[in-house]
């Protein structure tokens, strides 16, 4: 990207997001359908994970809520401000 300034731009915007990866390969245009496969039955999004590590550590029970879905090295950083 070469700007210095973007991942603190990023993440004082609060509008983190969600990264993808293409699995196979081939053409994707507008009106194509596209399905959710599955929905997680927890309330924890991307903006209360960004939330909870850069601006308020307070929200680190939240984060738990989701469990095994949480990735492991957040897990380990809520547990660890979790009373």
């Amino acid at each position: 990207m070469g700007e210095p300034s973007f991942v603190k731009r990023f993440a004082a915007a609060r509008r983190p997001g969600a990264y993808l990866r293409i699995v196979t390969e081939g053409t994707l245009a507008a009106g194509d359908v596209v399905r959710l496969l599955s929905r997680p039955t927890h309330d924890v999004t991307l903006g209360l994970v960004n939330e909870a590590m850069l601006f308020d550590p307070t929200l680190a029970p939240r984060l738990l809520e989701a469990g095994d879905a949480l990735a492991a090295n957040v897990r380990a950083w809520a547990h660890a401000r979790t009373g």
